[in-house]
């Protein structure tokens, strides 16, 4: 037998989402039904069971699921338990406009196409960002939410539902990320290669083989292209002068700095920071910065 079907027109005519705390008491329970529009929901405390799909599946503290349109499912409880959860409904047009707008299309028909809903334990030490970004949706349902509010809150919930992405397998010997990391400090960067090969406990010969195997260039060639990307970095977010930049990036002759600048970026460091500005801030003013090799 269908269950009936709930309409997002109907539940919150006008609204950008609907938002409710939900109590399931002993004996109690969510009836079959179907909807037209996406639900996320999180358990706060409490057991229960979601039966959907076919299946039994339990529900805890920290179960976060998202049930799509025409899933079938109801919630019960054991004749002595309960079970208190939150859940924030968004129509199906609002919904898919924001998987576009981030780029989440592909993740999207991953979760359309499964048999099941998507369902995960948040982590002990998430569960409380996850619990109070539906306590936002609560109360800014309550004050006629936007769409605003519902992209703050699938912002906070949706990384929270998304897999993560297997570790990656370490590269190279043990001892070359660690002094890799190192050089993320400015310090350590501006040091450059003697204070990496001191980090590293190895030989120079020894360090320049396993970073070109690796990474496909020399150690101070990976060196230089990290000192670059801070220096564009610092030209494009501070208005330190170019000489001071360069030699905060760790680069003591300003002509060679301005050399590998421009060879990386395609224009001097002075023009790069004006085509930096006048990207998001159109101006003119009144003297123009000069680049000097």
């Amino acid at each position: 037998m269908t269950a009936p079907q709930l309409r997002f027109e109907r539940v919150a005519p006008g609204r950008a989402f609907h938002a409710a705390v939900v109590q399931v008491r002993g004996g109690q329970g969510v009836t079959a039904h179907r909807h037209d529009f996406w639900e996320l929901f999180v358990v706060r405390e409490g057991q229960g069971r979601h039966l959907v799909g076919g299946e039994d599946l339990p529900l805890g503290p920290g179960s976060l699921v998202l049930v799509r349109p025409e899933d079938q499912h109801r919630i019960e409880t054991r004749p002595d338990g309960h079970l208190q959860f939150v859940n924030v409904a968004v129509p199906d047009r609002a919904w898919r406009e924001i998987a576009a707008w981030t780029g989440l299309q592909g993740t999207l028909q991953e979760w359309s196409a499964t048999a099941l809903p998507p369902t995960v334990t948040v982590a002990a030490e998430r569960r409380g960002e996850c619990v109070e970004a539906f306590r936002l949706a609560l109360r800014a349902y309550g004050q006629s939410p936007d769409r605003l509010a519902l992209c703050r809150f699938l912002g906070a919930v949706l990384p929270l539902l998304c897999p993560a992405p297997p570790p990656s397998a370490a590269v190279g010997p043990p001892w070359l990320a660690p002094a890799l990391a190192l050089l993320r400090d400015p310090e350590h960067l501006r040091a450059g290669v003697p204070r990496l090969l001191a980090h590293a406990g190895v030989s120079a010969t020894h360090l320049a083989r396993v970073v070109r195997d690796v990474h496909g260039v020399t150690p101070t060639q990976l060196v230089n292209g990290r000192r670059l990307t801070r220096a564009a970095d610092l030209l494009m977010t501070t208005p330190a002068e170019v000489i001071e930049v360069a030699a905060l990036c760790g680069f003591e002759n300003l002509s060679h700095f301005y050399r590998l600048f421009k060879q990386r970026y395609g224009t001097p460091p002075g023009t790069f920071r004006l085509e930096a500005r006048s990207a998001v801030a159109p101006y003119r003013s009144g003297r123009e910065e000069v680049d000097e090799a």
